[in-house]
């Protein structure tokens, strides 16, 4: 017979949680009595893994040749009863209390159902929509009111660098609070979470103002779907990230975490451009008139490039500023935008630069230019902020 082997890629053996801690000799450790929602979770946990080791034990069907042939309706429902069992592992790993725990599987739970519910009307397995719809019966059959209603407003600990300053606003929908701070618990974001609301209808909708140890702060809106990250009077169009997931897709902690990663980048940037150069854009109506926007500092083991797409009263232009990490040579060259011959000689490249330095409050010298584009690569990659990860 054929055996399979059907563990998740990426994922070691016996989970993300394989290996065991040991207390040191002589230590005695008392754990915390576990709540009726953490007891149930475990039993599906379990439901979950004995129904995937009975497909291991029964699957599939033989063909001519007495193969014991795969099933694809078969695998598909492993895959699902495997991942989500890992899912569900992590999340009674993760240090949350009940109220916490039942907001965040109520969110996985509808992730699921959504999942199954697509898969299924593209006539693919809907095994996930079962499974999410298992997990929020869980939570409501297993959820003590009187265990959420005890727990302290005032701060809640920290997991992962995240902290949260004051009291929650009076009638705040607990379980919606809950559940975004799940979510916010989740996302790995580092900083102190400030002025937070529920609003909308079953308080669905989260307002946050995020301060990073680095002393910038951020506004968070976020809904099941959507979410966008500003910083404070900052408009739309100046580095905001949104996302939108789509309608029934929730935004999981993960996407979260990444979307606030990514606006913290676009402030290393912003911040890097504002403090180390001396152009801007000009007023509207302004004569000579200069834009400045799209700045971008990317680099690999070779080069480092900053970039910046620029415009006057002639033309739209991205320059970009090239160092070698090996030698420190640097050269400069400009694509003209939205023009079939693109290319430009170097002649033209300093005369552009000078005018463009020059109409955006700076020295007008194509050098002035670059030395501006230098200043704001490097204190753009010296900022922690820059690094996503």
């Amino acid at each position: 017979m054929n055996i399979r082997n059907r563990q998740p890629e990426g994922i070691p053996v016996g989970g993300q949680f394989a290996s065991t801690a040991h207390a040191e000799a002589g230590t005695v450790t008392l754990a915390a009595p576990a709540s009726t929602l953490h007891r149930a979770l475990d039993r599906v946990i379990g439901d979950l893994e004995h129904s995937a080791a009975l497909l291991d034990a029964d699957d599939g069907f033989m063909d001519d040749m007495d193969y014991l042939a795969p099933s694809p309706e078969s695998d598909a429902r492993h895959a699902a009863y495997t991942e989500s069992a890992l899912r569900l592992r992590v999340l009674k790993h993760a240090g949350l209390e009940e109220g916490e725990l039942a907001a965040a599987l109520e969110g996985l739970g509808q992730e699921l159902r959504a999942r199954g519910k697509n898969a299924r009307l593209a006539g693919r397995s809907g095994i996930h929509e079962s499974i999410g719809t298992e997990l929020m019966v869980t939570v409501f059959d297993n959820r003590d009111p009187d265990a959420l209603l005890a727990r302290r407003r005032a701060k809640i600990q920290a997991l992962k660098g995240l902290q949260f300053e004051g009291e929650f606003p009076a009638g705040a929908d607990e379980r919606a609070m809950d559940r975004h701070t799940a979510r916010l618990k989740l996302s790995e974001i580092n900083g102190t979470v400030r002025q937070m609301q529920a609003r909308g209808e079953h308080g669905k909708d989260l307002q946050a103002l995020i301060e990073t140890p680095d002393g910038r702060s951020y506004h968070l809106e976020m809904s099941h779907s959507t979410l966008t990250v500003t910083r404070p009077g900052q408009d739309m169009d100046g580095g905001a990230v949104s996302i939108d997931m789509g309608r029934g897709v929730p935004v999981t902690p993960e996407v979260l975490g990444e979307a606030f990663r990514e606006a913290q980048h676009r402030a290393a940037l912003s911040d890097a451009w504002a403090g180390n150069t001396r152009m801007r854009s000009t007023p509207e109506g302004v004569h000579p008139a200069a834009t400045f926007e799209d700045y971008s500092v990317t680099e690999d083991d070779a080069v480092r490039v900053a970039a910046v797409t620029a415009g006057n009263s002639i033309g739209r232009y991205r320059v970009e500023r090239i160092r070698s990490k090996a030698t420190g040579e640097a050269g400069t060259r400009i694509q003209v935008l939205g023009a079939e011959a693109s290319k430009v000689s170097p002649r033209m490249t300093e005369a552009i630069l000078a005018d463009l330095s020059e109409a955006g409050g700076g020295v007008g010298t194509g050098a002035a230019f670059e030395y501006d584009l230098d200043r704001f690569a490097a204190a753009a990659t010296a900022d922690p902020a820059y690094r996503r990860g």
